[in-house]
């Protein structure tokens, strides 16, 4: 893709590229903005790896009342999982699966 654009760039003349990104500003505001999608995935696989690390700690944790805890903050990861707008594919999910 990235050799598609430099061929792009390097042989169109620039009158044609204004015009094509002129024709491409109706898609603006479509979805989230790829700033946006970057950070907001970047936080989910965050909260992902934190929750497998909770899963880990869970799995050899004898003491009750650290399992309690440690469960509480599973479900505040899924929770704010799940109140996150743009709702993609949740890692988690991902993660549960594989576990299975």
């Amino acid at each position: 893709m990235i050799e598609e654009l430099k061929f792009y760039f390097k042989n169109t003349p620039r009158e044609q590229i204004l015009a094509d990104w002129y024709k491409s500003q109706e898609c603006d505001n479509v979805g989230p903005t790829v700033e946006y999608f970057i950070k907001d995935n970047s936080l989910r696989f965050e909260l992902a790896e934190l929750y497998g690390y909770i899963m880990g700690a869970l799995e050899t944790e004898k003491d009750y009342l650290v399992k309690y805890r440690l469960q509480d903050k599973l479900k505040a990861i899924d929770t704010l999982l799940s109140q996150l707008p743009y709702n993609t594919k949740n890692p988690i999910d991902t993660y549960k699966q594989a576990i299975k």
